[in-house]
């Protein structure tokens, strides 16, 4: 028979996994994919940057009237070898000085993580979704990965490159892969939660027989233990080895002993030789299946011998 108890934690785990699953793919692993690949396209602007930086091995200054004379033609090569959608060269005070979109050359970039973080010689990158504004003011009209690499001469701070990467494709392919697996797990999910019902409905009957039941037993419990606390004869029970297992309140008073301390007695103790043997007699009837109807003597703790009739009979199965 299922246990209760046990069916409804799995019903309510089945409810908690249902709800958790958006949760979990829209707050921890659509936000975790995104950002490994905006990391992975960090380090491929990083790789390009590297590349280009050997332009400027001779200098040590970068402005719009000292760049090298083939700078264009070898940002533009780039541009096109590695599929980035803009790259653009700025000085170390900010300044644009050449863009593979010219209407950006000229415009200071004045963010702080420019002046703070670039400048420092760190490089700098934000994920910057459709119709975001950059950093020129523009609105982008897809999804990139702006990233910032600073160009450092001896140590010193010369400028940097500003690489856009489309990833409008690849986050596309990353949505397209979670919602793949959300069409996986949801339906798993969700079927084991309408089998948790199905199985609470199928055998709700025998829930109730078995609550019922439960129920029963606790009141004849309660009962038996109220009339054999309650009743007017002294009552022991003992196993078949003579240990004294239960005993009654008047049971107590008649022997004049605690209750704890006759626990476990071994109930030959409380009697002489002659008594024993007949104790042993009765005893091999009772646990054949007979009843027991017999005179007997029982000495308390003050020595008193006290004369018994015993009734006697099996309260459950042979061990």
């Amino acid at each position: 028979m299922f246990n209760l108890k046990f069916i409804k934690w799995l019903v309510f785990l089945a409810v908690f996994a249902v709800l958790l699953l958006p949760l979990y793919v829209f707050f921890y692993l659509s936000p975790t994919l995104e950002k490994y690949l905006a990391e992975d396209t960090e380090v491929n602007a990083v790789q390009v940057a590297t590349h280009l930086s050997s332009i400027f091995s001779a200098t040590d200054n970068i402005s719009s009237e000292a760049l090298p004379p083939n700078v264009k033609h070898i940002i533009l090569d780039a541009k096109r070898d590695f599929n980035l959608l803009k790259v653009m060269l700025l000085s170390s005070p900010g300044e644009v000085v050449y863009s593979t979109s010219p209407e950006d050359v000229g415009k200071i970039n004045r963010n702080n993580y420019f002046h703070e973080t670039v400048a420092s010689g760190s490089k700098f990158s934000r994920f910057l979704k459709e119709e975001t504004v950059s950093s020129e003011g523009r609105n982008i009209p897809v999804d990139v990965v702006e990233t910032y690499v600073p160009l450092l001469q001896n140590g010193k701070f010369i400028g940097a490159f500003e690489i856009y990467y489309d990833i409008t494709d690849r986050l596309e392919e990353v949505h397209g892969m979670i919602t793949n697996f959300y069409r996986t797990i949801f339906p798993l999910t969700f079927s084991l939660l309408l089998a948790m019902f199905f199985i609470m409905f199928r055998f709700r009957d025998n829930f109730k027989k078995q609550l019922a039941v439960e129920r029963k037993l606790r009141d004849n419990e309660q009962r038996y233990r109220t009339l054999f606390e309650q009743s007017n004869d002294a009552i022991m029970v003992f196993d078949h080895k003579g240990r004294t297992k239960q005993v009654n309140e008047l049971a107590c008073r008649l022997l004049e002993m605690d209750r704890q301390k006759i626990l476990d007695t071994d109930i030959y103790k409380l009697m002489g030789d002659e008594d024993q043997a007949i104790w042993g007699e009765e005893i091999e009837k009772v646990l054949a299946g007979e009843m027991a109807y017999f005179e007997s003597h029982f000495t308390n703790q003050d020595g008193r011998v006290m004369d018994i009739e015993v009734r006697a009979g099996l309260t459950g199965r042979k061990k």
